[in-house]
């Protein structure tokens, strides 16, 4: 009888263990879900602020114009490869002069894109003289590729701050302005005043 006490024991044990373990894997797996939709609804978020208006297509990142429609890694290079090379774009038609974009994709994106500034800027062929960044204006620093009326006012605001840019290092101390940007305008600007 103590064996049939024992093994009775032993079953309501590992029946006890079971749920215990079942109960655990459980609860594991709710946090789990929960933390991938609250990852999820952070980047749905992501996505859906950049797609509350059109793209400008003169200053959007590669990145940006891959939020639209039919653009994949190779036509945003392409779209900026074009930019750098013939200037800014005139009007939103324009952009059927990319290679790899037609008339299709064109009606696709026709609504979710943008042309600001159009013809304002220079590729960064025909910037001549180099710009001198310590004493340019605003409006002669939004000639120079990947800046805008904001990163310009930004670069007038700390130079009023802090004083002039010592090296080409520095620029990287302004907000928004990181190494691939000082990469992209370092050929066109100088430190002397």
């Amino acid at each position: 009888m103590t064996e049939a006490l024992s093994r009775l024991e032993k079953g309501v044990f590992i029946v006890i263990l079971t749920v215990f373990l079942v109960g655990i894997l459980f609860s594991v797996k709710d946090i789990r879900i929960s933390t991938v939709r609250s990852s999820e609804k952070v980047v749905q978020d992501q996505i859906e602020e950049a797609n509350t208006g059109p793209i400008d297509i003169n200053n959007a990142s590669k990145m940006a114009l891959q939020l639209l429609d039919g653009i994949g890694p190779a036509k945003a290079e392409a779209i900026v490869k074009h930019r750098e090379r013939e200037g800014l774009f005139s009007s939103k038609e324009q952009i059927t002069s990319v290679s790899g974009i037609g008339p299709a994709t064109y009606e696709r994106l026709r609504d979710r894109i943008m042309v600001s500034g159009s013809g304002t800027k220079r590729p960064e062929k025909a910037l001549s003289p180099r710009i001198a960044i310590n004493k340019a204006g605003k409006g002669q620093l939004e000639q120079l590729p990947s800046i805008g009326p904001v990163k310009a006012q930004r670069i007038v605001d700390y130079r009023d701050k802090k004083g002039v840019f010592e090296d080409y290092e520095a620029i990287t101390e302004v907000n928004g302005i990181g190494e691939k940007t000082l990469e992209t305008i370092r050929p066109l600007i100088t430190l002397q005043e």
